[in-house]
């Protein structure tokens, strides 16, 4: 017992200049990784070092390869299996680090550079929509512009039969109802010697107007349909209200999706197994592509 009385009183002779050591300490930096605290020379207990457990070492995930791009189904699915794994584990700097990876990805595809992913993100949705444009615009236009020539045609033929029947009212009212001057000429068939009364002619001439009118709409919506298609062909102006319009049809389809969705997606993209264009079926994943394709 006296030796414990002994310890103590020892101790609360110790603590007091011990302490006060500690006291005069000027500054820790906790920021490093782990730092010494020196009480000084009056006492031999050497220095303390303390361990900073906020330190980077103690926060580092586990490694995962990062994305690549072999530009094939396979590549496409050796990155979405990283993908799951990364997600199954909360991978959330690994997530993180791949939005860099798809920006350097698409600086590469499209050759320029990007301050950030989602501006990288936004102009390959408007340079596929650009290309999907100039290739699937040409058989439109050339749908168009043989409806507008076939109106056309038609419109011509149309006015002309109106010019027979104007050339036979005016016979008729001169009285001339059987010895017409173009018998030669026909109007759908029947020779124009025998349209001989005005009635009849009249019935003719409203039933012609009518196709005549109805041929010039169809044949000016058409053209103007065919030249609108035609210069949509053209445009290459990223700000264009087109482009625009179809970029947010991308971003809210690709928002439909979570975070690791969207990973997927974009990656799928940029290993070119399917291409992004404006109001696609939806998401589909790199797996269900292998078994379409089997």
């Amino acid at each position: 017992m006296k030796k414990i009385y002994t310890f103590i009183l020892m101790f609360g002779i110790i603590q007091q200049p011990l302490f006060s050591q500690i006291r005069n300490v000027d500054r820790v930096d906790f920021n490093k990784a782990n730092f010494i605290i020196n009480i000084g020379n009056n006492f031999d207990f050497g220095d303390f070092i303390i361990f900073n457990n906020n330190g980077n070492n103690c926060c580092e995930e586990e490694p995962l390869d990062d994305i690549s791009f072999g530009y094939d189904i396979g590549a496409a699915l050796t990155a979405s299996a990283l993908i799951q794994q990364a997600r199954d584990r909360a991978l959330n700097q690994w997530f993180d680090r791949q939005h860099t990876v798809l920006e350097e990805e698409i600086e590469r595809q499209l050759g320029q550079s990007f301050s950030n992913y989602n501006n990288a993100r936004n102009t390959y949705f408007k340079f596929h929509e650009r290309i999907g444009l100039q290739r699937n615009h040409t058989p439109i236009e050339r749908k168009y512009n043989s409806r507008r020539l076939d109106k056309e045609n038609k419109k011509s033929i149309s006015l002309k039969n109106l010019k027979l029947l104007r050339l036979r009212e005016n016979e008729l009212k001169t009285g001339n109802l059987t010895n017409s001057s173009y018998g030669n000429f026909t109007y759908n068939g029947t020779s124009l010697d025998q349209i001989q009364s005005l009635s009849q002619l009249q019935s003719l001439w409203k039933n012609e107007l009518s196709t005549f009118s109805n041929l010039h709409i169809e044949h000016h919506n058409d053209y103007h349909t065919y030249l609108k298609i035609r210069s949509i062909g053209g445009i290459t102006d990223y700000n264009d209200p087109l482009f625009a319009e179809l970029l947010n049809k991308q971003l809210a389809n690709y928002n439909r999706y979570d975070r690791w969705q969207q990973l997927d997606l974009m990656q799928s993209y940029l290993n070119k197994i399917m291409p992004p264009l404006a109001l696609p079926s939806g998401y589909i994943s790199p797996k269900f592509m292998q078994q379409k394709s089997i």
